[in-house]
C-alpha cells in the first residue's frame, strides 16, 4: 500500500487557508458583537484557579471530581469561545453540554460519594475510587431504568452483581474485595446516582433556595441537548441559512447570541456549584459578581444567589 502522498507544504497551506477563513469570522464577529466578545475573553483573564490553589490543600482539588473539572474548565471554556467567535456554533453547543452537565454531577457524585463514606467509614474518596464508581454507576443506568418496579431488594441484587463482577476482576485480596464490594454496593444503592439531569436540576434548585431559576436552567439544558442531537435545529439552520454557510462557516447572529446566553448559563451554574463545593471561595465570588457585573454587564444571578444563602446560613448559625 502506497504512503499517503501529503507533504508538509501542502498541510501548510491548508492550515493557513483556515486560519485566513476563520479570522475573517472572527473580525465579523468582534465588529457586529464587541461587547459579548469582550466579555467572553474577559471571562477568561479573570478565572480564579489561584485563589483555589491558595485556600485548599492540592488533595482537596485534585480528589475531588469538581476539583478535576474546575482544572480542565479554563482550557475548554477557552476553546469554546474560539468556536463561538469564529462561527462553530453547534460545535460550541456541544461542547457547552458537557461542561453543563458536569458541573453539575460533579457536585452530584461527590456527595453522593463522600457524605456515604463518610458517614459509613470516616474518611472521603480519591479520585481513582470515584471514578471507578461513576463508570459502575453508567453500567448499571439502564438496568436500573428498566426495573418495572421499585423494590428495593432487585436494585439491591442487580447492584451487587455488576459490582462482585468488576471487582472480581481485580488483583486485590479477598479482604480488600470483600470491602470494596460493600462500599460500592452501598454507595451505588443510592437511587440519586441514576437521575436524569433535569431531575438533579430540581434537587438542587430546592436544596439551595433557587426555585426562581429552575426553569431557565431546564431551558438551558433542553437547548443543549437539541443543539447536540441530530434534531430539528439542525434542519431550521440549513433552511434559514442556504448551501454556502454548510460549507463555510460564517457569522450568524441568532446563533451566537443562543451560544453567549447558555456560555454564561454554564458559567453560572459551574460556578454556583464550585462555590458549594469550595465555601473558602466566597469572597473571591463577590468580588468576581461585584467586577462582571460593573465591567461587563454579565450577571451571575445564580451564584449571587448561592453566596447569599451561604451568609443567610451563617448569620443563622
Amino acid at each position: 500500500m502506497s504512503k499517503p502522498n501529503f507533504g508538509k507544504e501542502p498541510f501548510i497551506a491548508a492550515i493557513k487557508s483556515f486560519q485566513e477563513i476563520y479570522e475573517d469570522v472572527a473580525n465579523e464577529t468582534y465588529l457586529k458583537s464587541k461587547k459579548e466578545v469582550s466579555g467572553l475573553f474577559e471571562i477568561l483573564s479573570s478565572w480564579i484557579d489561584v485563589d483555589l490553589f491558595k485556600k485548599y490543600k492540592l488533595e482537596k482539588i485534585t480528589h475531588s471530581i469538581q476539583g478535576v473539572l474546575f482544572s480542565y474548565f479554563w482550557r475548554a471554556a477557552g476553546w469554546i469561545i474560539y468556536e463561538i467567535v469564529t462561527g462553530h456554533y453547534f460545535e460550541a453547543l456541544r461542547d457547552l453540554r458537557f461542561l453543563f452537565e458536569g458541573s453539575l454531577l460533579a457536585l452530584h457524585y461527590d456527595c453522593l460519594i463522600d457524605n456515604r463514606l463518610y458517614e459509613k467509614w470516616g474518611y472521603l474518596g480519591k479520585f481513582d475510587l470515584k471514578a471507578e464508581i461513576v463508570e459502575l454507576a453508567e453500567k448499571l443506568k439502564n438496568k436500573v431504568k428498566s426495573l418495572k418496579n421499585d423494590s428495593p431488594e432487585e436494585l439491591k441484587r442487580i447492584i451487587e452483581d455488576e459490582v462482585k463482577a468488576f471487582v472480581s476482576k481485580s488483583n486485590i485480596d479477598q479482604q480488600e474485595k470483600k470491602w470494596y464490594i460493600e462500599a460500592y454496593s452501598n454507595i451505588l444503592s443510592q437511587p440519586m446516582f441514576y437521575w436524569s439531569i433535569y431531575k438533579i436540576i430540581s434537587q438542587f434548585v430546592r436544596d439551595w433556595d433557587l426555585e426562581e431559576y429552575e426553569n431557565d436552567l431546564k431551558k438551558a439544558w433542553s437547548i443543549l441537548s437539541l443543539y447536540t442531537h441530530f434534531s430539528r435545529k439542525f434542519f431550521e439552520w440549513v433552511l434559514e441559512s442556504g448551501a454556502p454557510e454548510l460549507f463555510i462557516e460564517h457569522y450568524n447572529e441568532h446563533l451566537f447570541k443562543t451560544c453567549y446566553s447558555i456560555f454564561i448559563t454554564t458559567i453560572d451554574i459551574f460556578f454556583s456549584t464550585l462555590l458549594i463545593g469550595y465555601p473558602k471561595l466566597q469572597d473571591t465570588f463577590k468580588e468576581i459578581i461585584s467586577d462582571w457585573e460593573a465591567k461587563l454587564d454579565i450577571k451571575l444571578k445564580i451564584t449571587k444567589r448561592v453566596l447569599r444563602n451561604f451568609k443567610l446560613k451563617q448569620s443563622d448559625s
